[in-house]
């Protein structure tokens, strides 16, 4: 009788637990960035218009595609370098940008970087914190961006969240960066 007594409370304290931890998973739904380049966001996110992107930042070149949080704090996008890279040199190219990041922002820490495949294609990536200072503050962001070289272009997908959210969409970040199927020929 006593036993029977012990696994109902257990039961009934580990069920709630269940449901806590099977939440945690980001429902993801597939878009086609642009013709040809594919890839899994939440589902929650939004694709941004051509205003939203132009009165929230100050850009030379809009990005082929970004989607948004519905808070508008978490974004992914993908972008296309004006520069054309000939080979397939990802070393090379994770030094040039590695240098580049740390123009662009005041404080950074790369935490990983490197090569790796994704879909048939290399890429080479940096998962990193930054901070930037605006007036007397920072902002701090967590980014994953990765680099990948398709024709002599370079494709630039981007995740960026406030560092207090990096727990919330961390796992949802790899899992865009990692769905990302590109055609062999998108352009």
């Amino acid at each position: 009788m006593r036993i029977g007594c012990d696994r109902i409370i257990l039961t009934v304290l580990l069920i709630p637990l269940a449901f806590a931890f099977s939440g945690s998973k980001t429902k993801m739904k597939k878009v086609e960035l642009i013709d040809g380049i594919h890839a899994r966001v939440p589902a929650e996110f939004y694709e941004m218009g051509e205003q939203d992107i132009l009165e929230r930042y100050m850009l030379y070149k809009m990005p082929l595609a970004m989607y948004s949080s519905q808070d508008r704090l978490a974004e992914f996008g993908l972008s296309i370098s004006d520069n054309f890279w000939e080979g397939n040199d990802l070393e090379l190219l994770g030094e040039f940008q590695q240098s580049n990041l740390n123009y662009l922002y005041d404080k950074i820490k790369i935490e990983k970087q490197g090569v790796r495949e994704i879909h048939k294609h290399k890429v080479y990536y940096f998962e990193f914190t930054s901070a930037t200072r605006f007036s007397n503050a920072y902002e701090k962001k967590y980014t994953i961006v990765q680099y990948m070289i398709i024709q002599n272009r370079i494709l630039v997908f981007n995740f960026s969240c406030p560092q207090f959210d990096r727990d919330k969409y961390q796992d949802a970040a790899w899992g865009i960066m990692n769905s990302i199927k590109v055609k062999s020929n998108p352009f």
